[in-house]
Formats: structure tokens, sequence, C-alpha cells
């Protein structure tokens, strides 16, 4: 599964494309396979749209590249959550914006947003169930790790059939079997 990791994914997919005959991944969009997608709730709010005036929207979204617009995070954030989500202006109204008279009311709006939504972000990672909670609840609730089993045993057959070497590098799944045996 190490073929799929954020430092060999591009390649993986490229040589997958060749092989199979589909569009290969675009040398532009290289470094989004870089980059983790950032967990909790908030990602599901977006995009977000922020109208400056009449004449200028911005457009809060997951991190993208984009030929037609800046992303002008950096100039409201400065902590990780430049690398997951990404404001965007159009490359026409760049001057026009920062040169806007309420730039710096906009500015600090921003950054407050941008601390807000980067507070609750960790607040999610932090309580998050993690896959040892889960594996303590089924080590716990019988009926849940046997229902589990039930609907792992029909959906994994294929796979546990033809590739056993993948299943068995599932470190939390081995660890779920030991419950059941």
């Amino acid at each position: 599964m190490g073929e799929l990791s954020p430092s060999k994914a591009f390649k993986t997919l490229t040589k997958l494309a060749n092989k199979y005959n589909f569009a290969s991944p675009n040398i532009n969009t290289k470094d989004l396979f870089n980059r983790k997608e950032f967990r909790g709730y908030i990602r599901y709010l977006l995009p977000l749209t922020f109208h400056v005036d009449h004449n200028v929207k911005l457009t809060i979204d997951r991190f993208y590249p984009n030929n037609e617009q800046y992303n002008i995070i950096e100039h409201f954030c400065n902590n990780d959550l430049v690398y997951d989500i990404g404001i965007y202006l159009d490359k026409k109204q760049h001057n026009y914006f920062f040169n806007h008279k309420n730039y710096n009311k906009i500015k600090k709006y921003l950054s407050n947003f941008l601390d807000d939504i980067k507070t609750v972000i960790d607040l999610t990672e932090d309580t998050m169930m993690k896959e040892e909670d889960v594996i303590y609840y089924l080590k716990k609730n019988t009926h849940a790790r046997i229902k589990l089993k039930n609907i792992l045993d029909v959906e994994l057959s294929h796979i546990k059939q033809h590739r056993p070497d993948i299943v068995e590098s599932w470190f939390h799944y081995q660890e779920f079997r030991k419950l059941i045996n």
C-alpha cells in the first residue's frame, strides 16, 4: 500500500495510466499528491463565497491549482491551514481588492475567521475517535463486533482471496481479527 503514499502516488498513477491506457495525472497537479486531506467536518461547508462588494468576491475552498485565480490565503493566515485551504481571487480583481478602502477590515475579519476554522479543526481532530478507540469499543461490545465481522467477511472476500498480502498489512484489521478468534 506504500505505492499510494504521498511521496509515490503521482508516479504510481502515472504508471497505471500508461499500463491501462487512461489519462495520466497532469504534472501541474503533482503538488496535490503530496497533500493530505484535512479532517474535520468543516470541509463540508466549503466552498464559501465572501462578497467584498458588488465587484469582488473571494472563494474559500480546499486547496487546488487554478490558472484564473490567485490563492491569496497567505495574506490572512500564518498557520498550517495554508496547505489545506485556499482563498481564491480572480486575477483581474487583484489590484482592486488589495487597494480596497476596507482591505484592512477585510484582512482582520478573514484572519479571525481562519483562526476560528483552525481552532475547530484542531478540536475536531483532538476529539475524533481514533482507531484504537474503535478497537476498544469492539472489544467491549460483542454485538457490534459480530455485526462488523459479518459485514467485513462479505465485503473483503475478493481482496482476501486475491491479495491476502494486502489484508495482512492492515494492522488495525489484524487487531480486530484477534478479538474474534
